[in-house]
């Protein structure tokens, strides 16, 4: 199917992100018509988002819509934050949106080596690289200029921010977070739900379920978010 007129839906919505993601979506894969799917009890705030004239974008809040024709149905997440990706991922898998519905979206200007393996629902932007052997769970958003080395493994639902290095052989567990400009040097281990932050340059294993910072990078105190 022509992908300027397949529908792509949008699950879930973060609006002061949504022109990022439309972008992406036109970008990589050409799509201009979208569909986003709320799963919030009450209306979302559409402050920050400015639609492009070539698009064709419904808003359907929770409750308005039927379910029953998504099973082969393109998708791709809306939301970027670790914790709220698999709760949507969820929310949505049983109206028929499973893993295999979940495109990947991959800017043309990135590099992606061809002996990477990819999971499904991979949001790669701008001017990003991912070198030889590195595994990329489901879910994965990796943002602009992020340099990702040979051999590392990314667990599912990871957020990778802008400018981010990751050195070869690096372990990222499920659902952390690493923040912008974050140096993390190689054949170290970021624990699950763990958050590094701004700057940060890691020297030495994470465990998992902390958030930590600093150059050396040390855990500052646990990630009370990720045991919610």
């Amino acid at each position: 199917m022509d992908k300027i007129k397949e529908r792509l839906y949008v699950l879930g919505a973060a609006p002061i992100l949504l022109n990022v993601l439309l972008e992406l979506c036109e970008e990589s894969g050409g799509f201009t018509n979208f569909q986003i799917l709320s799963n919030l009890p009450e209306p979302v705030s559409l402050k920050g988002y400015q639609p492009l004239p070539e698009w064709a974008v419904q808003f359907k809040d929770k409750g308005t819509y039927e379910h029953d024709f998504f099973g082969k149905s393109s998708c791709c997440l809306g939301v970027v934050g670790a914790y709220s990706k698999p709760l949507v991922y969820e929310y949505f898998r049983v109206m028929g949106f499973d893993r295999e519905n979940y495109v990947n979206l991959i800017h043309p200007t990135a590099y992606i080596s061809r002996s990477v393996k990819l999971e499904n629902g991979l949001q790669l932007e701008s001017n990003s690289t991912i070198a030889a052997r590195t595994q990329v769970g489901f879910g994965v958003n990796i943002k602009r200029q992020a340099s990702i080395g040979h051999h590392v493994r990314i667990g599912d639902y990871v957020t990778v921010n802008p400018g981010v290095t990751i050195c070869g052989e690096v372990d990222l567990g499920d659902q952390s977070i690493i923040g912008p400009g974050v140096t993390i040097l190689c054949g170290k281990k970021i624990g699950a739900n763990s958050v590094i932050g701004a700057g940060s340059v890691v020297t030495k294993d994470i465990p998992e379920g902390v958030i930590a910072y600093g150059n050396p990078c040390k855990v500052i105190r646990d990630n009370i978010q990720s045991s919610s």
